[in-house]
Formats: structure tokens, C-alpha cells, sequence
């Protein structure tokens, strides 16, 4: 079994990782993706056509979070993987 989710820099999100890891006793694999994909920059447009540097300097938080306290607290059975 496997997981994808959106990573924010947050201690929520570690928190979430380790009730996913805990409740699932059948996990193999987490997938974190600090990308906003689906939201709308100051201008209205989509984030897929024009990111605002505000935008991409909170998903580079959201990647170096990941990798600082995800890969810690992940056990070695687990495969986790950070976009």
C-alpha cells in the first residue's frame, strides 16, 4: 500500500505522516509533494501557468521540511519519497 499527499512545511504534516504510519499497518510507500497545483497566484491564474516566486520559495520549504524531518522519523521499511 501507498500514500500521496501535499507537504506543507508544517508540524502538522509530520504529525500526519506518523498517524498514517502508525494506522497502516500495510504501508510500503510515502509520496510527499510540496508543489501547489491546484491553486491561484495573486493574479488570478492557475499555478500551473504562472507561479508567484512566493509560491515556489513555500514549496522549496515544503521539499527541505520533508527531507529534514520526514526521512528521521520514517522507519527503513518504508519508502518515502519527496517530489
Amino acid at each position: 500500500m501507498s500514500i500521496s499527499f501535499v507537504y506543507r512545511a508544517r508540524a502538522s504534516s509530520v504529525k500526519l505522516v506518523m498517524h498514517l504510519m502508525k494506522s497502516l499497518v500495510a504501508l510500503e510507500k510515502i509520496v510527499t509533494d510540496p508543489v501547489h497545483r491546484f491553486g491561484f497566484d495573486r493574479r488570478g491564474c492557475p499555478s500551473e501557468i504562472a507561479r508567484s516566486v512566493e509560491v515556489a520559495i513555500e514549496e522549496e520549504k515544503g521539499r527541505d521540511h520533508a527531507m529534514k524531518y520526514l526521512k528521521r522519523e520514517v522507519p527503513s521499511a518504508i519508502e518515502e519519497i519527496t517530489l
